[in-house]
């Protein structure tokens, strides 16, 4: 990949198709099922060297509110 410059396209809402677009323009292969595994590791072991503080809070309100809901549910 020398001298070649990898170019993401901001339009392309999803990360992993921006990257692969990237990629395939580049005619590298691209397969999105290997960061997202390194993420999920690190999300598991360290969340911190992988999301923001307040990207993390906002996960941790999500899944509260989440869990609230299926209690919820359940308790119907």
């Amino acid at each position: 990949m020398r001298g070649k410059t990898l170019e993401l396209n901001a339009h392309i809402p999803r990360i992993a198709r921006r990257f692969e677009a990237a990629f395939e323009t580049l005619s590298i292969p691209f397969h999105k099922t290997r960061p997202s595994r390194l993420f999920l590791q690190k999300m598991a072991t360290d969340p911190s060297s992988v999301l923001p503080a307040d990207s993390e809070a906002r996960f941790e309100r999500l899944c509260k509110a989440i869990n609230a809901a299926f209690e919820k549910h359940l308790a119907r």
